[in-house]
C-alpha cells in the first residue's frame, strides 16, 4: 500500500503533465507539484527536520500548502494541524501543545515573536508557488543563562544552509532528496 506522497510520486512517473491539482484558475501538473514538493522538502532537511519531528502548517488553502503537506510526509515528519483562522493566542497554544519545531506559513500576525513564545526553531515562508521560492527564517535564541530576554533573530535560508553544512558532528542528515 502506497502512502499519499508516494501515490503522487508514482503518478509523476506515469503522467507528469496531467493535472494533479486545480485550485481556482491555477492548474498544477504532477510534475510541477512534485518539483515544488521537492523544493520545500529540501528546505525542511536543510533546516534539520528529521523523521518524527513535528511541523505545523498554518496557511489558507493554496497549492503551496498542498506541496508543503506532501514535503512533510516525504521527509518522515509529522504534521501538526492548525487552521488559518486561529488567533495568534490560539496558534501559540497549538504550537506549544504539539511541540512543533518548524512552522510553514504564508505569514501571520507578529511572526517575529513566535520564537519567543513557542519552541519553534524555524519558520518556512511559502507563497505563490509560481512566483515565490520558499524561504527559511531561523529563530536563533541566546544560550540559557545569559540573563536577557529571548529575542529571535531572523536569518535567511542562505545563513541556515551555511550553518547546516559547516556544523561539525551535528548528527544532522545532509542528503539530498
Amino acid at each position: 500500500m502506497l502512502l499519499y506522497h508516494e501515490v503522487i510520486e508514482h503518478n509523476v512517473s506515469r503522467h507528469p503533465h496531467k493535472c494533479a491539482v486545480a485550485l481556482d484558475a491555477v492548474h498544477y501538473s504532477y510534475g510541477m507539484l512534485q518539483a515544488r514538493t521537492t523544493q520545500i522538502a529540501q528546505l525542511l532537511v536543510a533546516s534539520g527536520v528529521q523523521p518524527g519531528d513535528r511541523v505545523a502548517l498554518y496557511s489558507p488553502i493554496c497549492i503551496d500548502l498542498i506541496a508543503a503537506y506532501l514535503a512533510v510526509l516525504r521527509v518522515g515528519a509529522i504534521t501538526a494541524a492548525t487552521h488559518p483562522t486561529y488567533s495568534r493566542e490560539k496558534l501559540v497554544h497549538q504550537l506549544k501543545h504539539t511541540g512543533a519545531r518548524v512552522l510553514i506559513t504564508q505569514g501571520c500576525e507578529a511572526l517575529e515573536t513566535l520564537g519567543r513564545d513557542t519552541d519553534l526553531e524555524r519558520i518556512i515562508m511559502i507563497g505563490d508557488a509560481e512566483a515565490t521560492p520558499p524561504e527559511v527564517i531561523s529563530l536563533d535564541r541566546p544560550p540559557a543563562g545569559w540573563g536577557r530576554a529571548r529575542v529571535p533573530v531572523l536569518r535567511t535560508h542562505r545563513a541556515v544552509h551555511h550553518d547546516v553544512d559547516h556544523r561539525p558532528n551535528s548528527g544532522m542528515r545532509r542528503g539530498r532528496l
